[in-house]
């Protein structure tokens, strides 16, 4: 005999309805179209990725939190940020925003997904709903604290793996998605080497967590070459391992004369710095034209 009551099912089911109200919310906001992610934000609990309640709410008009105390899980489905560590201003970031980036790398069933920066879980459980049970999630976060709670937090998803390390160096493999939640200023070259053919990564370009920047787009196509582009605006924790004071003062330089508008080419072979390298690095270089023009 089940001892769930009548209240209890009642709100089991209105927890679910509140969820695929929330995931057309995320629809609309983000103006995705797929259906996959859709079904992804209406299925994975967020709640499970946010620690005890009551939770600290965070609006994107305002800088600071706000509590409602409550502990009914139907008020964390809504598109705002949550607080993980309200103290060091770590949230569980605004879902249509992921919504709209998931959206451009393209996941899809079957994909071998890296998402390094994972926080506690919540997005990997999404892009792992996504590829589904034929596809992969490795979840890396550097923090071990963060990471031992993505791993906690993750153990219904049979198709997801963590790992505790800095993801600018970790030796991952091949993968159809990278999709990068810390802000680099340059790009790792072994991330581009680890793009399987028609494979996109998704990476925040930026200046300094206060001052933000563009998720950089790169999708590697046929003939092997790997077209680069900023899309939408980020502000995000930095990447361990792949910033530099001396790279970010490049990355300003950049910026002097075009701002936050790239469009353009990822280019791995060894050349000398000329007009058409946007940013340029030895091993891997932002550049107006594609390698061998």
């Amino acid at each position: 005999m089940s001892n769930t009551t009548d209240t209890d099912s009642e709100i089991q089911l209105s927890v679910k309805q509140v969820r695929r109200s929330y995931a057309e919310e995320i629809k609309f906001v983000s103006g995705i179209e797929s259906d996959a992610i859709v079904s992804a934000f209406a299925t994975v609990p967020r709640e499970r990725f946010l620690g005890s309640p009551p939770w600290m709410f965070m609006s994107a008009h305002r800088a600071d939190y706000w509590t409602n105390g409550t502990t009914d899980v139907r008020h964390v489905y809504h598109d705002i940020l949550i607080a993980i560590d309200e103290t060091h201003r770590l949230n569980n970031g605004g879902p249509s925003w992921h919504a709209a980036a998931m959206a451009k790398v393209h996941p899809k069933l079957g994909d071998r997904v890296v998402h390094i920066g994972c926080g506690t879980g919540y997005y990997s459980a999404i892009l792992a709903e996504i590829v589904g049970a034929n596809g992969s999630v490795l979840a890396v976060e550097v923090n071990e604290q963060l990471a031992a709670r993505a791993h906690t937090n993750l153990e219904p998803w049979t198709n997801v793996q963590t790992v505790q390390s800095d993801g600018a160096s970790y030796e991952f493999g091949m993968a159809e998605v990278i999709y990068v939640n810390a802000g680099i200023d340059q790009l790792p070259r072994r991330w581009i080497e680890c793009l399987a053919e028609g494979a996109s990564l998704l990476a925040p370009l930026t200046l300094s967590e206060q001052e933000g920047g563009r998720m950089l787009l790169v999708r590697r196509n046929s003939t092997g070459c790997y077209k680069a582009s900023l899309v939408q605006p980020v502000h995000v924790y930095p990447c361990v391992g792949a910033r530099s004071e001396a790279s970010t003062a490049q990355l300003r330089d950049a910026l002097k004369s075009t701002q936050w508008r790239f469009d353009g080419w990822v280019r791995l072979d060894k050349h000398v710095r000329d007009s058409q390298c946007w940013l340029h690095h030895e091993e891997c270089c932002l550049s107006l034209m594609p390698a061998g023009t």
